[in-house]
């Protein structure tokens, strides 16, 4: 990174959890595999609400924590960063990883981005590397002029606008439940931008795109083409420069909703065949 900030994830205040936002955990006494799940920016971990159960029949422990800052107030989310989420999941990784023969990691969106960031630092790793790791949706850049890629202009001046101002209200209201047809209503986090927030995202993953080539293990990459939010062209960048010998892609579309196409596992249509690929990937690696 090219500037400093704090990886003391302590500091974050937590003003108590929104309903569904809370951290969800399933351990039972002799499991010898497991799976993490790393929700997105600026989610929760309600994301996984249906595939945390699909995971538990197909029995696997689950754990899917709430990063800091997030799911509680947005008055808490604006004293975090990207340093320290990873630092937390990194920690929170580690202490879980040693009590399992088998561990897999599953990440949407920015959550797939910090999915990536393990696998770099652990990969090679006799202790600490995953089993395998899905990576959902996940940006390694958010602009690409190179790519013809523009999300939002706004994105340039991130910096300057961040030194100013901690919060910008969302242009549209929140989707009226009653107008959703397949479940992305049940998305719970923060609406509105977070310029601070999104400035620390992006210049890590400046990191996270320069360093995929230490990625060695197996790696199942998913992406919808339709993506409203995180750009396709991701993938492709991605799949070029790691350097595992398994490699999965999936192409989905879901050109038929109006929904943003990017928080996949709340989306009803796609949840089940999704886990299923995921879950035949990663059996294909014992």
């Amino acid at each position: 990174m090219f500037f400093k900030e704090s990886s003391d994830f302590t500091k974050v205040p937590n003003s108590g959890y929104m309903e569904g936002a809370e951290p969800f955990e399933y351990i039972t006494p002799t499991n010898d595999k497991a799976i993490l799940f790393i929700h997105g920016f600026p989610g929760s971990p309600k994301m996984y609400y249906m595939v945390r159960e699909l995971a538990i029949k197909n029995g696997y422990d689950v754990f899917i924590p709430a990063l800091p800052g997030f799911g509680t107030k947005k008055e808490d989310f604006i004293y975090s960063n990207f340093s320290m989420w990873f630092n937390f999941i990194k920690n929170y990784y580690m202490d879980k990883r040693v009590k399992y023969k088998r561990f897999y990691i599953v990440g949407t969106s920015m959550g797939g981005s910090i999915t990536l960031k393990l696998a770099e630092e652990f990969s090679g790793d006799s202790s600490y590397e995953p089993t395998a790791i899905a990576s959902v949706a996940a940006p390694v850049f958010l602009n690409s002029l190179f790519r013809g890629v523009v999300k939002s202009p706004l994105l340039y001046f991130i910096r300057t606008i961040a030194r100013f101002i901690s919060y910008i209200p969302p242009k549209e209201p929140v989707k009226d439940p009653s107008l959703d047809e397949d479940g992305e209503c049940e998305w719970v986090g923060y609406y509105g931008l977070f310029p601070k927030q999104i400035k620390s995202f992006m210049f890590a993953l400046k990191t996270i795109k320069r360093e995929l080539n230490k990625i060695t293990v197996p790696c199942f990459l998913i992406h919808a083409k339709e993506d409203k939010t995180v750009s396709f062209k991701s993938l492709p960048v991605i799949f070029k420069n790691i350097k595992s010998d398994k490699i999965l892609l999936r192409v989905i579309s879901l050109k038929k909703w109006k929904h943003s196409n990017h928080s996949l596992f709340i989306y009803k249509s796609v949840v089940n065949p999704l886990w299923s690929d995921i879950e035949y990937f990663f059996n294909g690696i014992d």
